[in-house]
């Protein structure tokens, strides 16, 4: 298509209706849109993208592997090559997990030259019939 003689005024005009209807048309659609079903469609979950991207995207660690200088969480291999984490499918740490850090976050801290970790003060109150309870769960024990 050329525009070189076409009048300028009247493709804007004719554009910006055109732009406008589109927009009315898709707000109407979206209206009677399920979003939640539509995400839930897709092979790729935006959701689950965005939350991989987010996730403990700003924490960072420091101890005496890396002299003191503080790294992100998501670069420990960088530091720990050995090391493999598994990213947890779940958002919430089971309560074994959770008695496991109350009860020798002091040790871990002291055993990593590191600070002790900031942790919930409803994790305190996980006993541990809870913990184990929660393991036993985890593994399908009865």
């Amino acid at each position: 298509m050329i525009l070189n003689n076409a009048d300028q005024e009247q493709f804007a005009r004719w554009l910006t209706e055109c732009v406008t209807d589109m927009a009315q048309v898709l707000q109407e659609e979206l209206k009677e849109t399920n979003i939640l079903m539509k995400l839930k469609d897709l092979c790729v979950k935006p959701q689950n993208e965005l939350f991989t991207k987010l996730i403990g995207c700003d924490r960072t660690f420091r101890c005496d592997a890396t002299n003191g200088e503080t790294h992100h969480f998501k670069d420990y291999k960088a530091i720990f090559p050995d090391w493999k984490i598994t990213p947890d499918g779940s958002l919430e740490a089971s309560d074994y997990w959770k008695y496991v850090l109350v009860k020798f976050n002091k040790k871990f801290a002291k055993a990593f030259k590191a600070e002790p970790a900031d942790i919930p003060v409803t994790w305190n109150m996980i006993t541990p019939q809870q913990a184990e309870e929660s393991l036993k769960e985890s593994f399908n024990i009865k």
